[in-house]
């Protein structure tokens, strides 16, 4: 028979039912969420899909799981003097696109490199992420002969390049966000790790702190952080950088990658192919017998030139708690070519 002292006793509750019950708890609870709807975009974004879709399917998610869609009344690229707007749950990037406050009405094609990036708010706690990937499928697009595919083919290999780039930018960048360190010293980490891949971070904030009920809160890049700190990490990486700049659209919806040099808007707006330091190795591009002569490949009115795309871009982004182990744990996607 149990003695009297037994009854007085609390039930004993498991550890992580204790947890559920903290400020960390809650905060990876809330990140939870926004990893399960990041997820299920990322899935969606093959060849065929509407980025609109993806971001409307991206908001029922968000409002199903108990959440908040925040980044609808978000400007788009504020540090840049954006106010409109983000207007949907996800911002949803393509190619030369940063930030995107109305994802595009053309669906994604194979090759295409796609970037989401979504934020919520959930029990009291705001996170934000972003995942990157490049859309599957059968690279390239034919567009005046079977060479055409060849060119579309290793822009495709230069996507899986600038996003594998964004991916350990991110892990190193993450590996320095510990308490006492500052924000620099996660993006030096960052920015080493894409230069020895011969590309290069925009020129961007990429570390901001998080408070309640607000998504962006002003970080200086030599404060020093604490336990306990909601930080958002998000290092953009750019196919080239020496002449290459973000620019917000005329109408304030968009941040694109462009060509900062006039050398560089010359050349392209010329449709001259850039130097081969701007192409990328041999290896990526294939030997010019297989690309062709430019009019095998088809007009450059069909292409599209470079200095009306800019360089590719892709970012992925996570938000930590500073000092918690377990918030630093990434979602692990796998964009290997030869596997999705």
């Amino acid at each position: 028979m149990p003695s009297p002292a037994a009854h007085d006793e609390p039930a004993a509750r498991d550890e992580s039912a204790i947890r559920r019950d903290t400020a960390a708890g809650r905060f990876l609870a809330a990140r939870a969420v926004l990893d399960d709807v990041l997820r299920d975009a990322f899935h969606a974004a093959v060849a065929d899909a509407s980025p609109i879709a993806i971001a409307r399917d991206a908001e029922r998610a968000i409002r199903a799981r108990g959440g908040l869609p925040i980044l609808i009344a978000e400007p788009t690229a504020s540090h840049a003097g954006g106010s409109v707007p983000f207007g949907h749950a996800a911002s949803i990037c393509v190619n030369d696109a940063a930030a995107n406050a109305r994802p595009p009405s053309t669906p994604l094609c194979a090759g295409d490199l796609v970037t989401i990036d979504i934020a919520l708010a959930h029990d009291g706690c705001v996170v934000d992420g972003a995942v990157s990937r490049v859309v599957p499928g059968e690279a390239g697009r034919v567009v005046g002969a079977v060479v055409g595919a060849v060119v579309e083919g290793s822009r495709s290999l230069v996507a899986h390049r600038v996003l594998a780039a964004a991916r350990a930018a991110l892990a190193a960048g993450l590996d320095a966000l510990r308490p006492g360190a500052t924000p620099r010293a996660a993006v030096e980490r960052a920015r080493r790790v894409v230069w020895t891949r011969g590309l290069v971070l925009a020129e961007w904030p990429m570390v901001h702190r998080i408070g309640p009920g607000r998504l962006h809160v002003p970080l200086g890049m030599h404060e020093c952080l604490h336990a306990g700190d909601v930080v958002a990490l998000e290092p953009i990486v750019l196919e080239v950088g020496a002449d290459a700049t973000l620019v917000l659209d005329a109408d304030g919806t968009t941040l694109r990658t462009r060509w900062a040099t006039p050398r560089g808007d010359m050349h392209r707006a010329a449709g001259e192919r850039p130097a081969l330091a701007e192409r990328g190795p041999l290896v990526e591009r294939g030997p010019l017998a297989e690309r062709g002569s430019l009019a095998e490949r088809g007009s450059l009115a069909e292409r599209g030139s470079l200095a009306e795309r800019g360089p590719l871009a892709a970012f992925e982004e996570r938000t930590v708690l500073i000092g918690d182990d377990e918030s630093m744990q990434s979602l692990g996607f796998n964009d290997d070519p030869t596997r999705d």
